[in-house]
């Protein structure tokens, strides 16, 4: 009995799948108690030419039908746990008012992988499903996505004081005070995970050992610019 009711799931399971990647709209089953977890196998399973179809949501053991409505709730609900710091996938600067990656240990990013590319899934159909999603990353995340090189204006959308400080590292004309405040600073910068320094990262080859100093500033500057929004994050 065990046997056959096995049977007759895995055939009732594969024929609606089949029924419904012939329907003209994307339909996901999902559960309110594991949303995320439910939104991430479904698209997954999907086919690319699926997910550019319109969207219809049901939410496992409630009625209704989707006329516009359960979408929105979809996507709102989904939007704030993938921000949530508990997640621990973007950290909110509140200067800047924008989300940006965090920083993560090569563990971390292969265990939330999914959930990275869940959002950028996500984006892309409610743009097209004509979706509001709240996220509020900073232009320079689009226009790295266009393959674009970042600047020290970019900077100021995701870490306004960093950038504060190297403007003024670059318009300072006094060498001795120049020397006095950064007497310390080589090419190389401290990587911090959860408030914590668990390593340093060069800039450049031996960046450890090379001062910074007004001849060389302007590529410190850079290089850490650089570092800060596109190396630090790639894999993300």
């Amino acid at each position: 009995v065990i046997l056959v009711d096995n049977i007759y799931k895995q055939h009732h399971t594969g024929l609606q799948s089949l029924l419904e990647a012939q329907l003209p709209f994307l339909l996901l089953r999902v559960h309110r108690g594991a949303l995320l977890d439910d939104a991430v196998a479904a698209l997954q399973q999907a086919n690319p030419q699926q997910l550019l179809r319109p969207l219809k949501i049901v939410f496992e053991g409630e009625e209704g039908v989707d006329e516009g409505g359960l979408k929105r709730e979809f996507f709102s609900l989904l939007t704030p746990e993938l921000l949530s710091p508990e997640r621990g996938l973007f950290t909110y600067n509140a200067a800047a008012r924008t989300y940006w990656f965090s920083s993560l240990s090569q563990e971390d990013i292969k265990k939330k992988e999914k959930y990275y590319w869940l959002i950028g899934a996500l984006a892309s159909m409610a743009i097209y499903n004509d979706m509001i999603m709240p996220l509020a990353f900073p232009l320079v995340l689009y226009n790295r996505l266009q393959g674009r090189s970042v600047s020290l204006e970019d900077l100021g959308d995701v870490f306004p004081e960093e950038m504060n400080s190297f403007e003024k590292m670059l318009t300072m004309d006094k060498r001795d005070e120049f020397e006095a405040a950064f007497s310390t600073q080589t090419f190389s910068v401290d990587i911090v995970r959860d408030g914590k320094v668990v390593g340093e990262a060069p800039l450049i080859e031996g960046g450890e050992n090379i001062p910074v100093t007004m001849e060389n500033r302007d590529l410190f500057v850079s290089k850490y610019t650089q570092y800060l929004l596109v190396d630090s994050v790639k894999q993300q």
